[in-house]
């Protein structure tokens, strides 16, 4: 069912559906039953559009039911497909850019532990002999 709506929707038949294709579909009879079955207010369509993209500003079939079915169930899982929208694109930004990664721990360089006034090292340690347990 929702891949027909997609299908009537995407009126070019290239398979994506921009908001510029999506927006008139909105009064249309199909439309308003599925929002009012999703419980979904009209006014929250654009957001949930953008929620549904994945960062191109259209939508593929599976985008659209995907985004649709993960709506299911009332207003509180619009927060929640939002919070997992927000970490798709976190993820993508990580998987395209190696520099926002952490380093392995063999290429960290540790600092050089300070030194107070003293001379002495802040923090540091005196070695400890290892405790033995009898056994």
């Amino acid at each position: 069912k929702l891949r027909s709506i997609f299908e009537d929707i995407d009126e070019s038949g290239d398979g994506y559906v921009s908001w510029e294709e999506f927006e008139p579909h909105l009064s249309s009879p199909q439309m308003k039953l599925l929002l009012s079955t999703l419980e979904i207010d009209l006014k929250d369509i654009s957001y949930i559009f953008q929620l549904m993209d994945d960062g191109d500003g259209l939508l593929t079939a599976e985008e659209f039911v995907t985004g649709v079915m993960s709506l299911k169930g009332a207003a509180k899982a619009l927060d929640v497909v939002s919070a997992l929208h927000i970490l798709r694109r976190l993820e993508s930004k990580f998987d395209s850019s190696p520099t926002l990664l952490p380093q392995p721990a063999d290429k960290c360089i540790a600092a050089p532990p300070a030194e107070a006034s003293n001379g002495k090292r802040v923090g540091a340690q005196p070695a400890q002999e290892p405790a033995h347990v009898a056994l």
